[in-house]
């Protein structure tokens, strides 16, 4: 891979590379996205149901497990 003398132009073969790696890139930020949109409001509500059972029963073993069931 060796860079063209000319001033701005650059070996086609790296220019598919890097647009190859921003493409992953961008895949990978998305799927990130996604899975955190999914995953915070589960466990919101995962720990305010939990916090409930604590409060209605509070010498129940739900009050022991929140962390451990994450």
């Amino acid at each position: 891979m060796q860079i063209k003398d000319d001033v701005g132009s650059i070996d086609p073969q790296l220019e598919r590379q890097v647009e190859t790696i921003r493409n992953l890139v961008d895949s990978y930020l998305k799927i990130i996205h996604k899975t955190q949109r999914d995953i915070v409001p589960k466990t919101v509500m995962y720990l305010i149901v939990n916090e409930v059972c604590c409060i209605v029963h509070p010498l129940s073993s739900c009050c022991s497990v929140v962390l451990l069931q994450l």
